[in-house]
């Protein structure tokens, strides 16, 4: 192994992450496979779970699937604690669990709105502080929190998913201050738009997608894939001295007012 792959090699290591059965948290959970970490799969679907966890089995990794509602403190406890056992330790926790309500503000109800805050914001809160109680014992860990460029621009049918990763991004710079004295590093990456299922609706829309794309320098969705580097660099050794920051990835939609 060269110095350069030492830098940003995951071997040895275990990587629990959340919302691993589909989109964005399944890449990012093989891009961490891929760089030599065995990984804890939790999401609510069971089928999609094991089928991540098999394609990671494929990189020559081990994983296992855990079925965790993130929302809930007594199902986020129990999984950590089996993720914890099932190595030994954590030591890498990716929070990319999230949902999406497409709906107008002023028809969101009260159940919409809690759903969605309950998911993304309560739950990157509930295993951050799980896992962190494991990685305070070990005085070491990374936490990577999946937010998004909507958590900063303003934006239509959206609002509790934006306000959501918005405060995703006050809480990984709180965290990251709370928890750098004992060398655990906190930090944020923030999709745009990429090709999931969460965004198939819009990017399939013809009018929607030529909008985005006219505005956006890149001119195209972002592959699941392209987060794979990402993902890793803040899950290496090479990000020991970045903490508290947030990683724009979205073929420059956020920077450009017009194109």
């Amino acid at each position: 192994m060269s110095t350069f792959e030492k830098w940003f090699s995951l071997d040895g290591q275990v990587a629990l992450v959340t919302g691993a059965g589909s989109g964005l948290g399944r890449a990012i959970a093989l891009g961490l496979a891929e760089a030599g970490a065995d990984i804890v799969c939790c999401g609510r679907r069971p089928q999609n779970l094991d089928e991540t966890c098999n394609l990671i089995e494929r990189t020559g990794r081990r994983a296992l699937a855990i079925e965790t509602d993130v929302g809930s403190s007594k199902q986020v406890k129990d999984s950590v604690a089996k993720a914890a056992a099932w190595q030994g330790r954590v030591h890498i926790l990716v929070n990319s669990a999230g949902v999406m309500q497409g709906v107008s503000s002023l028809s969101t109800t009260e159940e919409e709105w809690n759903s969605v805050i309950r998911t993304n914001l309560t739950g990157t809160f509930l295993c951050s502080q799980a896992v962190a109680a494991h990685m305070i014992e070990r005085g070491s860990g990374k936490i990577i929190n999946v937010g998004s460029i909507f958590g900063s621009m303003g934006t239509t049918h959206c609002l509790a998913y934006s306000c959501s990763k918005a405060a995703i991004d006050e809480m990984t710079r709180s965290l990251a201050v709370e928890w750098a004295r004992y060398a655990i590093c906190v930090n944020a990456i923030l999709p745009g738009h990429f090709e999931t299922d969460m965004s198939a609706g819009i990017l399939s829309d013809p009018k929607t997608s030529k909008r985005i794309f006219e505005r956006m320098p890149i001119r195209r969705a972002g592959r699941p894939d392209e987060l794979k580097p990402l993902a890793v660099y803040l899950a290496s050794r090479s990000s020991d001295y970045v903490t508290g920051q947030t990683f724009c990835i979205d073929g420059g939609y956020s920077i450009a007012l017009y194109y």
